[in-house]
């Protein structure tokens, strides 16, 4: 079978142009889509890029839940209003699609996580305050489970706080007013959540089955951040390792990314990692790229980068993209909403 489309390094033109009979089975898909990757790329194109806002319509759900950092939502007319509001404050918004990794099958569905480079001009009013006219670059990534043709369940994480840095707004402002919106229920969730990974105690550091990539990855996560097993990062992860993290992070080598984690665990004493998702495509070179859909909670009793303990719990929505490559992580992307996780220590 013809080799799924790759977005990683690829040209747009290209990618909106495939030619070639169909490379997997895509039982409901319309017959001009090549493959999971390149419904992904166009829908997206043509529903942003053209403008084309009909078109989620055709392509979502009617009932289509979408999961985001700040609550839920269900039903495709949301998923319409949120395109135009977006739209609205950045009317010359372009999505550039870095990666597309993805899972599944025409049976219970094709599971894609897409990463995307987003640009855009804020012209219009956003739920953070007026226009600045000043223009931006974040990134976002949205996973979704697609089922003959339609989108049916989306979890959408955008880097929120690179976005108010670059639009220049107050901070503290702007995590007082998301305070403000959150159901309270977020607070029971996460102590719910962290009761249940509690229950291990203590927890045992896990070795991964030998080429299974799917093993390395969740044993890695769960032996650096509930089993503080730090010298993880010294053995699995790549001396000039690159972290590309939220908040416009950028992180290098061993020592950028143990400080990032530190800080975290630092913040969050009893804080847990659980993998709700997990899908991986191979590389020519041998090497693999993931895709984990993930959540971190903790409660705020430690002193760090988050100020002075509020003993609050937090539930971190978050989404990562990892090179893997001889039984070594080599480069990342990871995506959560720091302003959500800021306004969770303030209800």
């Amino acid at each position: 079978m013809t080799s799924i489309t790759t977005t990683y390094g690829n040209d747009l033109s290209a990618l909106l142009n495939p030619t070639g009979p169909r490379r997997q089975p895509m039982r409901g898909f319309d017959a001009e889509f090549v493959d999971i990757v390149d419904y992904i790329v166009r829908i997206t194109h043509r529903i942003w890029e053209e403008r084309n806002i009909h078109k989620i319509y055709d392509y979502y759900g009617a009932d289509c839940a979408v999961h985001g950092s700040r609550g839920d939502s269900v039903g495709v007319e949301n998923v319409v209003s949120g395109t135009v509001q977006t739209l609205h404050t950045f009317p010359d918004r372009r999505l550039i699609a870095d990666d597309v990794i993805w899972g599944g099958d025409e049976n219970v569905g094709y599971y894609s996580s897409h990463r995307i480079s987003s640009t855009g001009t804020n012209m219009g009013h956003s739920g953070y305050g007026p226009p600045t006219h000043k223009r931006l670059r974040w990134k976002v990534i949205a996973d979704c489970v697609c089922h003959e043709n339609r989108i049916v369940e989306e979890w959408l994480v955008r880097d929120e706080m690179h976005i108010v840095q670059q639009l220049g707004f107050d901070i503290n402002a702007v995590v007082a007013a998301i305070a403000a919106k959150l159901p309270s229920s977020l607070a029971d969730e996460a102590r719910a959540l962290l009761d249940q990974l509690h229950r291990e105690q203590p927890p045992k550091l896990r070795t991964p089955a030998a080429n299974d990539i799917e093993d390395f990855v969740r044993s890695s996560l769960h032996n650096l951040w509930n089993c503080r097993q730090l010298s993880e990062i010294y053995q699995r992860y790549v001396y000039n390792y690159e972290c590309r993290s939220a908040s416009g992070r950028n992180l290098f080598g061993h020592d950028g990314y143990m400080n990032f984690v530190t800080d975290w665990l630092g913040a969050f004493p009893d804080g847990k990692l659980s993998v709700d998702h997990f899908c991986a495509v191979p590389n020519p070179d041998g090497s693999q790229r993931t895709a984990t859909r993930w959540r971190f909670v903790g409660t705020h009793k430690g002193i760090g980068v988050y100020g002075a303990p509020t003993g609050k719990p937090v539930c971190v929505l978050g989404m990562t993209h990892h090179t893997v490559k001889n039984g070594r992580f080599v480069e990342e992307w990871t995506v959560f909403d720091e302003l959500a996780l800021m306004a969770q220590l303030r209800i």
